[in-house]
């Protein structure tokens, strides 16, 4: 497997993404909005986050997600099984596939090991080469998603708890497959959970607008690569690298377009929300027709709204 196009569908078959999700259009509506973002002043709360222990950010994070939605199982894998299984002899496709599901265990998304390090936190699935045969896409279809363990900043506070929340959601979403069908959603729900947590958490919102704040200016960064792909590439870049970048700046949007409605909502509408995420993570819907439900959409999200919500005093 050589090409990025071959990547790409590997890598959207493994997740049960559409393989024919592509990168946001950037026109003039985006782009103004962009700019408008752009101008935004966040005011410096730094000082005001304040650090906690290792325990009590496992134990915050649990505790809250117990008490919104039903926590699945998940599939987990140490990774010394890769070394394990990178060395054994299998007949085809399908046997391989096979093999790496059945090494892996079901556990609560929170006896999953984390890893801390001074990097932001990240969701880490099993990393899969097995020379010959992985080559095949069809292996990536019928292999199910293993995780290895979470990795988490090493700098651990208030903010950390979201962080390690949002990585819990991402576990809830890989199977069965098809939960998300769009790429470019791939972190709306995960987002929306740090909002959501840190409004709870934190009636000043000081911790919520600091988050809001890291995400306009990840928005921004990503909004850029995505500007200079259509308008200023050399051909250096390509479609795939372009979509990662196009799945943070979608789900960023999405995702404070969502939890507008949820701030601004009653307890009805709130409890509607995460009704409509339960069933997403049982699998009975996919994430978009959640989406359209409460009409999150690229173009609802660039209308004007969430730039006067994030204005908010």
């Amino acid at each position: 497997m050589e090409s990025i196009e071959d990547i790409k569908k590997a890598n959207m078959l493994l997740h049960g993404f559409d393989i024919s999700s592509s990168p946001l259009p950037v026109g003039t509506e985006f782009s103004e909005f962009a700019y408008l973002l752009s101008k935004i002043e966040f005011m410096n709360s730094n000082s005001q986050i304040k650090k906690i222990s290792k325990w009590r950010m496992k134990k915050d994070a649990k505790e809250y997600l117990d008490s919104k939605i039903k926590v699945r199982d998940v599939r987990f894998c140490k990774d010394r099984m890769f070394y394990k299984l990178n060395g054994m002899t299998v007949s085809s496709v399908s046997e391989l596939a096979s093999v790496y599901n059945d090494v892996s265990k079901y556990v609560n998304p929170f006896d999953i090991p984390i890893k801390y390090n001074s990097e932001n936190g990240q969701f880490y699935g099993l990393v899969v080469f097995h020379q010959g045969l992985y080559d095949t896409l069809e292996f990536y279809k019928d292999m199910l998603l293993s995780i290895t363990h979470i990795e988490l900043s090493d700098k651990i506070n208030d903010l950390n708890t979201s962080c390690y929340l949002h990585e819990i959601m991402h576990t809830q979403l890989i199977e069965p497959k098809g939960k998300v069908k769009d790429y470019n959603n791939g972190e709306v729900l995960s987002m929306f959970m740090e909002f959501v947590y840190l409004l709870d958490k934190d009636s000043s919102e000081i911790l919520l607008k600091k988050t809001e704040e890291n995400k306009i200016n990840y928005f921004l960064y990503e909004f850029n690569n995505m500007f200079k792909y259509y308008y200023e590439n050399d051909g250096t870049m390509y479609e795939y690298q372009v979509l990662k970048s196009s799945k943070y700046a979608s789900s960023i949007l999405k995702a404070i377009k969502l939890f507008q409605i949820y701030y601004y909502g009653n307890i009805s509408i709130r409890r509607e929300i995460f009704s409509y995420i339960q069933r997403v993570i049982d699998g009975s819907i996919m994430l978009e027709e959640m989406l359209d439900h409460f009409d999150v959409t690229h173009e609802s999200s660039i209308d004007g709204l969430i730039y006067k919500y994030l204005l908010r005093k």
